[in-house]
């Protein structure tokens, strides 16, 4: 999959839409996120649940 400067602004787009203003985090975890996740919030602890969690 090529990447382009439009690409890239159309999938963060679609992520912020999906977890912000649709209030998904569970279905952005599973469309965008990888094997692991690691959360660069000190406040919220690593890994997809406690992403979704937060």
């Amino acid at each position: 999959m090529n990447s382009t400067p439009k690409r890239t602004t159309e999938t963060v787009l679609a992520f912020y839409d999906l977890m912000f203003n649709q209030c998904k985090p569970r279905e952005v975890i599973a469309l965008y996120a990888g094997e692991s996740y690691v959360q660069h919030n000190p406040h919220v602890a690593d890994g997809k649940e406690a992403f979704i969690d937060y």
